[in-house]
This record gives structure tokens, C-alpha cells and sequence, in this order.
């Protein structure tokens, strides 16, 4: 195993690696996509947050949360 510095914030093995990151990209991808829409007007922050809110805590995202 080569050392990098990644090591010392990520606190994860080889397996939990590869299961952070494959769940970190669908992740990125709802983000990106929910925060277009609120910067574009699409959807209201005020109206809207609370089923973002909801959509992710729903998801396999808590899990990444639960993981770091």
C-alpha cells in the first residue's frame, strides 16, 4: 500500500473506499442537479428544500453520512 496524505482524513479500508465511492457519485449527480434548479429559479428554496431535504435523507445517501 503507498502512503498518501488521503489516508490520514479518510479513515476507510479498501472495501469501504470502493463502497464510499460508488455511492458518492450518484450523490454528486443529485446534488448538481437539485442545485442548478435553485440557482436557475427552477425550484424555490423556500418551497422546495424540504423535499430535497427529503429525497435525500431517503436514499443510500444517509449511508455515506453513517460511513464518515
Amino acid at each position: 500500500m503507498q502512503f498518501s496524505p488521503y489516508h490520514l482524513l479518510l479513515p476507510f479500508d479498501d472495501v469501504t473506499a470502493e463502497d464510499a465511492a460508488s455511492l458518492s457519485t450518484p450523490l454528486a449527480d443529485k446534488f448538481e442537479v437539485w442545485a442548478d434548479a435553485f440557482i436557475t429559479g427552477k425550484k424555490s428554496v423556500d418551497s422546495d428544500w424540504d423535499a430535497y431535504v427529503k429525497r435525500n435523507e431517503g436514499s443510500r445517501n444517509r449511508r455515506i453520512l453513517q460511513d464518515v
